[in-house]
Order: C-alpha cells, then sequence, then structure tokens
C-alpha cells in the first residue's frame, strides 16, 4: 500500500512539475494589441458608454437583490483618534452603512493650507493580507495617495 501511495505521489509530482499550474494565461503581445484596439471600438460615443454603464449598475443591483434599494438610513459618522502626519491626517472611522451593519477604517486626508476644497475620492480595500488595512504597503499607499490630494477611505473587510 505504502509503494503504490509513494508512485501516486511521485506521479503527481512530476505531473505538477511539467506543466505551469497557476500561471497566468500568456497570449503574444500582437494579439493583445489586436484586442486592445477591437475593444476600442466598442464605443463610439458617450451615449453608448452611459447606456451600457447604465445597464451593467442595472444588471450589479438585480443580481445583488438591491432592486428596489433600500431606504437609506443616516450614515451616524464617528470619527476618532486623528493623526496630522506629514502632508496629511489620519483618522480611525466608524460608520452605519446599513441599519445594525458598522463599517470601520481609516480615513487619509490631505493637509492644505487655504482650507477645504474639492478632493478626490478613493475607496482602499486591502485584498487578502493578514494584517487588512494595517498592512505597511496599505498605509504608505493611502498616505501617498493623500499626499497627492486624495481623500482615501481604507476600510475593514
Amino acid at each position: 500500500m505504502n509503494k503504490h501511495l509513494y508512485l501516486l505521489i511521485s506521479a503527481i509530482v512530476g505531473f505538477l512539475a511539467t506543466t505551469s499550474l497557476g500561471a497566468f494565461p500568456r497570449i503574444p503581445e500582437e494579439e493583445g494589441a489586436r484586442n486592445l484596439k477591437a475593444f476600442g471600438k466598442t464605443f463610439s460615443t458617450l451615449e453608448e458608454w452611459q447606456e451600457r454603464a447604465k445597464r451593467n449598475r442595472e444588471g450589479i443591483l438585480k443580481g445583488a437583490g438591491l432592486v428596489p434599494l433600500p431606504k437609506r438610513s443616516p450614515l451616524d459618522v464617528y470619527p476618532h483618534s486623528r493623526k496630522e502626519m506629514n502632508g496629511y491626517s489620519v483618522e480611525n472611522v466608524r460608520f452605519e452603512s446599513f441599519p445594525g451593519f458598522f463599517v470601520t477604517g481609516n480615513l487619509y486626508r490631505p493637509l492644505r493650507k487655504g482650507g477645504l476644497g474639492k478632493f478626490a475620492g478613493i475607496l482602499c480595500p486591502h485584498g487578502h493580507s493578514k494584517e487588512g488595512r494595517l498592512a505597511e504597503y496599505t498605509q504608505a499607499r493611502c498616505a501617498s495617495l493623500a499626499r497627492m490630494g486624495a481623500v482615501v477611505f481604507a476600510y475593514d473587510m
């Protein structure tokens, strides 16, 4: 029995060693350029693009069971522990996105002289790291974006 198991494991390892499981599929550069050019012809007017965006939004909402949309509730935002850093501020934020459901995260804002203005807003999911929004590279990304003038919200997932 052990001999058969050993042979089976050896065969599987040999197979895996000769294949590229997990490698991203590659296409030749020329084919990629042709695909990109063809995609560029998908929409020739702003109206076509807006109609497609509308259909996509409606499909996503319907697929998520959000048609009709639920009644909006006040967010009840609770910011705390604000710190000013080099060119930006960061603070912990909590808000109620839906009755009984809370979203927590860090809000990064640019420090600008001359008061408030319009800022780009960026939602920053952290991916699948163990540290989540507190991972060093996530904090560095958010801080850099805030220094460049964006308001960034890194939320817990």
